[in-house]
């Protein structure tokens, strides 16, 4: 299926490509853009090897690096008979589920080690070539961090460069999958995203993937990136083979039935009261393992147990939204390439459609990330977000010795240039926690420095402080330090704001004082930032977890 604009196209021709690179399969949807057309967002239907994959649109998430680092093979190539073969006489490291290394901090011991000389991010960008304009989708609980690795990736990919670092954007996985819902499914085309503003009601969407399982609920969005993915049922299955026939004449079949349990038993699973057999070879008998001609027989009741720890986690967090959002929850929409699973769709069908509708698309949600990428490019039908944290900066500010407060932070005392007694580590609130914030509003406060020398206020730099602590937050960072972390440094270059500068003198000491404006831009799923009122973009240097 093509999914269409609702518009004509009236800017510059481009071509825009989508990267859903997932844990498990990657996926790659583009829209050519020319004036006066309607766009049609349309996926990449061939690739090399892939036949390997029986024909299908995604490719695998996997490559071969050799003792040095260096990429033997990738893709759907990696499932190549003569490329595993290479990789095992040369001692080549397998790579998969990489992306789950993109966050700062795993969260699971079951994910496999990185080959050597690579990292998380510059290994997703491995998968994507050309020069265009592109969106990268990622995990709901990704962040600033995580989106400056992966574009500084995709530099050293060789998919931009550093003078176009602004072709990338960024999208959720989960806004991604709720656009894909919205063009999809006719009978939420009309449904306004604002639901808590508009008719009261709330969309709650459950983007299951290989790896993570990213919940976002509309308006109200609640970031997840559990690890709970397909990968992590395959890893029970794996153990369960492991102990089963370990010391048996099968041990060298685990591989293969590990294979075979993924590509087809895992897939048509629904019912755990039946028996559901793995065929691994075409012979091979041992009643006392249940093995006949060839074909492994696992009870439905030990197949269930294998989707247990996910579920739980899935489950356990629809819980915490519906608990959340109550009579507002409208519908709870499974997208992504594990909610094809009918046993996963069936148990949280019976779970929970007492309380609430859960639908799927009809269409191949596999790549409703991809093709929700584009169609957020195009339309962007999320119109506000909600802050999670209350957003500020460290100042100084004058002390006052009949404030309690600044008597009791006396330490923090400093002498400006002007001879003036300042005091420090104050957390001045640009944007208040729970604030909805507009997709293209400008949230600006007036700051300024004095220095000596106007050498000093050449470059300006400044720490995004998200506080994210209970209540309000306090006046002085120190009194709750570990809730003060700092989200990101902007740098902006003020050469040419300090050739207009003049020099003050208070108590005939000179100095010089820089007035400018920090102003964030906080509705898209990117930190935005302005410098001056020039409108010199700031640079963002996020800090990580």
């Amino acid at each position: 299926m093509h999914l269409r604009h609702s518009q004509r196209y009236t800017g510059e021709s481009k071509v825009v490509i989508a990267l859903d690179i997932g844990t498990t399969f990657c996926a790659i949807s583009y829209v050519i853009l020319e004036k006066g057309f309607i766009p049609e967002v349309k996926g990449v239907t061939r690739f090399p090897f892939q036949h390997l994959v029986n024909g299908g649109f995604k490719i695998p998430s996997i490559a071969y690096y050799d003792e040095q680092g260096r990429l033997c093979a990738i893709g759907a190539a990696a499932l190549d008979d003569n490329v595993i073969e290479q990789a095992e006489q040369n001692g080549w490291f397998k790579s998969h589920w990489f992306k789950l290394h993109g966050k700062s901090s795993p969260q699971s011991e079951m994910i496999p080690l990185l080959p050597p000389k690579q990292n998380g991010p510059v290994h997703l960008c491995r998968f994507t070539g050309s020069r265009s304009e592109y969106v990268i989708s990622h995990p709901n609980g990704w962040a600033g961090a995580e989106q400056q690795m992966l574009r500084q990736a995709a530099v050293q990919a060789g998919l931009i460069d550093n003078v176009h670092s602004e072709q990338i954007h960024f999208i959720t996985e989960g806004e991604a999958s709720l656009h894909f819902c919205l063009a999809s499914m006719p009978g939420l085309s009309n449904i306004p995203v604002e639901f808590s503003v508009i008719v009261g009601k709330t969309l709650l969407v459950v983007d299951a993937g290989g790896g993570t399982v990213d919940l976002s609920s509309y308006n109200r969005i609640s970031e997840s990136g559990l690890y709970a993915g397909s990968v992590f049922v395959n890893r029970r299955a794996e153990e369960y083979f492991n102990e089963r026939l370990r010391g048996t004449d099968f041990e060298a079949d685990i591989p293969i039935i590990c294979e075979k349990f993924n590509d087809k038993t895992k897939i048509g699973f629904a019912n755990p009261i039946q028996p559901h057999f793995i065929r691994f070879s075409s012979r091979g008998e041992d009643k006392r393992l249940d093995i006949t001609g060839g074909q492994l027989k696992i009870a439905g009741a030990v197949i269930a147990d294998f989707f247990q720890d996910s579920l739980g986690k899935i489950t356990n967090a629809i819980v915490r939204q519906i608990l959340q959002h109550g009579n507002d929850l409208f519908a709870i929409l499974l997208v992504g390439g594990y909610a094809a699973s009918p046993y996963l769709t069936f148990k949280i069908q019976e779970l929970f459609h007492a309380n609430v509708g859960v639908l799927r698309p009809n269409e191949n949600a596999s790549k409703a990330v991809a093709d929700g990428s584009l169609l957020h490019y195009l339309e962007n039908q999320v119109t506000s977000r909600i802050s999670r944290y209350a957003l500020g900066t460290n100042v100084f500010r004058d002390y006052d010795p009949r404030n309690p407060e600044h008597v009791r932070h006396s330490e923090l005392i400093t002498v400006s240039p002007t001879g003036k007694k300042e005091i420090s580590r104050m957390f001045d609130v640009i944007i208040e926690k729970g604030t909805r914030v507009r997709a293209t509003e400008e949230y600006r406060t007036r700051y300024w420095k004095e220095k000596p020398n106007v050498s000093e206020l050449s470059t300006v730099e400044v720490e995004i402080i998200a506080y994210d602590g209970q209540g309000s937050a306090p006046q002085f960072m120190d009194d709750e330090p570990e809730n003060f972390p700092v989200l990101c440094t902007l740098v902006a270059d003020m050469r040419e704001a300090c050739k207009e500068l003049l020099p003050h003198t208070h108590q005939r000491k000179k100095y010089y004082r820089l007035d400018y404006d920090i102003i964030l831009i906080l509705g898209l799923t990117e930190l935005k930032a302005q410098g001056k009122e020039i409108r010199t973009p700031a640079q963002i240097f996020f800090t990580p977890e």
